[in-house]
């Protein structure tokens, strides 16, 4: 488990109510605003958090268009799929962050949507293009050297 991390004496209200505040108006400093947390625990008279330690976005942004090329590489996939496969690997990714990514690889060309109606719901299935198929496979082949380099 991280560290738990001080942020301040505990207020002089009931825990489940500080919990129900807005974050901004919980006395956190600004860095700990829009994150979200995972853990509470009063110890000695001091209110104690455990934040998920934060990769920078840009990276998640980099891994994730990674692993849709990869599932879209074995199956068409959509939205909500890719959000519960990377929920069962320990992954919260928004839907704010997975689709503009999915835009991003359709206007980029690796990917090609078109929508299917599944009981009775429109969705907007995934797959990976010629040229999606080919960047796969050279980024693959970089990650795997880069990977025996660094492990």
């Amino acid at each position: 488990m991280p560290p738990l991390v001080l942020v301040r004496r505990v207020w002089s209200g009931s825990l489940d109510d500080y919990l129900m505040m807005p974050k901004t108006q919980m006395g956190l400093p600004r860095r700990f605003i829009g994150r979200s947390i995972r853990y509470l625990e009063v110890l000695g008279g001091f209110l104690y958090y455990q934040f998920p330690i934060m990769i920078d976005r840009e990276i998640i942004r980099g891994l994730l268009k990674i692993y849709i090329l990869a599932l879209a590489a074995k199956e068409e996939v959509h939205g909500l799929g890719i959000l519960q496969r990377l929920k069962r690997l320990g992954f919260h990714v928004s839907p704010g962050t997975l689709y503009p990514t999915l835009k991003v690889l359709l206007l980029e060309k690796d990917l090609a949507a078109h929508p299917v109606v599944v009981k009775g719901k429109r969705r907007i299935t995934y797959h990976l293009t010629s040229k999606g198929a080919h960047e796969f496979r050279e980024v693959r082949e970089k990650l795997r050297r880069l990977y025996r380099e660094v492990e």
